[in-house]
């Protein structure tokens, strides 16, 4: 029973990336999170998009994003603006 809800998991999975295929540009998983400038860059242009959206396109999991951002906020690179579901990261500083 346990593996059935597993595989059922695993297809929602795939769908769903399927689907969100079209709307996100894909980047080289060797260029992740490890460069920071990707995340920075992917910020400036998709200002709106959640830690999910950026995990996803990334390649990596929300945990690293989440951090990366706490140090952007840090470093007074990045604001939030408005509220969590529906504001935007406004770009202080290059």
């Amino acid at each position: 029973m346990l593996q059935h809800h597993c595989n059922n998991l695993l297809k929602q999975i795939e769908e769903y990336k399927q689907s969100i295929e079209g709307n996100i540009p894909k980047i080289q998983r060797d260029d992740r999170i490890n460069d920071p400038i990707k995340l920075f860059d992917l910020i400036k242009l998709h200002p709106n998009y959640n830690y999910n959206k950026y995990a996803v396109i990334l390649g990596v999991s929300e945990a690293p994003i989440k951090r990366r951002i706490k140090q952007l906020k840090e470093e007074g690179k990045i604001v939030r603006k408005g509220a969590n579901k529906n504001g935007y990261w406004e770009v202080i500083s290059y």
